[in-house]
C-alpha cells in the first residue's frame, strides 16, 4: 500500500524519532499482511474493527524468546489502535476522505500503579553501587572492595530517583545540561536530548543527587567541559543503552566530510566477544534462527566474517531478552 510509504514520509519529516517510525511501519505492515492490500478509501470500520478482535483473541504472537501462547496485552493493542487512527487521520486529510477510526472504539486497559522505592531499597541499591560482593577465600580475611565506578554508579542512581529521566536522557546528558549550582538539569530539545518525542524539559536534583554528581566529576580531567558527557561509560565512551556496543559487536563508522569509511566493529569485552564468537558459530550451523539469518546474510553478498559478526549481535539482542523478561529459550513455531 504505497500510502503507507507517504504516512511514514509525513511522520519522519515531523521529525518523529526513528523508534516511532520503525514501531508505526512495523503495526502497518502486519495489518496489511492480514487485511491483503487494498485501497485506503475502501477500508471501513468494520474491517478494522474485526482485526482488533483478531489481535485481542485469536492473533499468535511471534516472540524471539518464546513465550508465544501468551495473548498481546490489551496496552500492546491499543498502541496498533493508535497506529492506525494516526494513519487513517493523515488519510483523511490527505485524500479527503471519512475517517473510519472514528467508529472503532479504542482498546481498554488498565495501568499498573508504579510503586516508589523504599528507603531502604534505594540504601541497599547505593551500596551495591560503592562495594562490590564480599570476596571469600581460604588463606586470608573475607573482604570487600570498593567498586572503580561507585562514585558514577551512586550518581546515577540518585539523579534517576530525584528526577525520573528516561534511559535515553540520562546517556544524552552532557556537563553543561547540568546547573551545579541550582541542581536544574535541561534535557535538550531532538534527537540530540534523547527525549520522547524529542520534546525537551527541565528538571530538579536535591542536594544529595548534586554531592554525588561533584564528587563524581572532581576525579574526572575534563569535568569542566560543557561540551563533555555528564556519565561516561567503559574505556571514557559515553554511555550507550546498546548492549552490543558493550560486547564490541556494534559497527562504527569512519567517516570524515564526504569520505564514507568502511564500518567496523572495535573495543568492548574482549572475553565476553570470544564466547559469543564461538556460540555464534555453532548456532550457524544447528539453531535455526540463526542459522536462517545467517543464510540471508550471505545471499544478499554480506562477507562470511561481516555475517557471523551481525549474527553475534542478533543472538546478543536475544539472550538479553531472554534476561529481562526471565524466560528460557523456546524455538519460534513455523509460520
Amino acid at each position: 500500500m504505497k500510502a503507507i510509504q507517504g504516512f511514514l514520509q509525513f511522520k519522519s519529516a515531523e521529525g518523529l524519532s526513528v523508534r516511532t517510525i520503525e514501531s508505526y511501519s512495523r503495526d502497518l505492515t502486519q495489518w496489511v499482511e492480514y487485511q491483503g492490500a487494498m485501497d485506503v478509501v475502501k477500508v471501513t470500520h468494520l474491517q478494522l474493527r474485526q482485526y482488533i478482535t483478531y489481535l485481542l483473541t485469536e492473533y499468535v504472537p511471534r516472540r524471539l524468546t518464546g513465550n508465544n501462547d501468551v495473548k498481546l496485552s490489551p496496552k500492546t493493542v491499543r498502541n496498533v489502535w493508535v497506529t492506525l487512527s494516526s494513519f487513517f487521520h493523515w488519510a483523511g486529510d490527505e485524500f479527503q476522505i471519512p475517517n473510519p477510526m472514528k467508529m472503532v472504539p479504542a482498546p481498554k486497559f488498565e495501568t499498573p500503579p508504579v510503586e516508589p522505592f523504599r528507603r531502604e531499597e534505594v540504601e541497599a541499591i547505593l551500596k551495591v553501587c560503592e562495594y562490590c560482593q564480599e570476596a571469600k577465600t581460604n588463606d586470608r580475611h573475607k573482604f570487600t572492595m570498593r567498586r572503580v565506578t561507585g562514585f558514577r554508579d551512586k550518581a546515577i542512581v540518585l539523579v534517576l530517583v530525584d528526577s525520573g529521566l528516561r534511559a535515553s536522557e540520562l546517556c544524552s546528558l552532557r556537563i553543561g545540561d547540568y546547573d551545579a549550582q541550582t541542581g536544574k538539569v535541561q534535557i535538550r530539545h531532538g534527537v540530540v536530548g534523547g527525549a520522547k518525542g524529542m520534546k525537551g524539559r527541565t528538571v530538579y536534583l536535591g542536594k544529595t543527587a548534586r554531592k554525588a554528581i561533584w564528587r563524581y566529576l572532581v576525579d574526572r580531567e575534563d569535568g569542566e567541559d560543557p561540551d563533555e558527557p555528564l556519565f561516561l561509560g567503559r574505556y571514557s565512551r559515553p554511555l550507550n543503552r546498546d548492549v552490543a556496543a558493550l560486547v564490541g559487536t556494534a559497527p562504527f563508522n569512519n567517516d570524515s566530510g564526504n569520505k564514507r569509511g568502511r564500518r567496523r566493529t572495535k573495543g568492548g569485552r574482549e572475553d565476553v566477544r570470544c564466547v559469543l564468537y564461538m556460540a555464534t558459530l555453532t548456532a550457524t550451523c544447528h539453531n535455526p534462527l540463526i542459522k536462517a539469518h545467517y543464510k540471508s546474510l550471505i545471499e544478499a553478498g554480506k562477507l562470511p566474517k561481516v555475517a557471523i559478526v551481525a549474527c553475534m549481535r542478533k543472538l546478543l539482542v536475544i539472550l538479553n531478552a531472554m534476561l529481562r523478561t526471565q524466560t528460557a529459550w523456546k524455538a519460534a513455531p513455523a509460520s
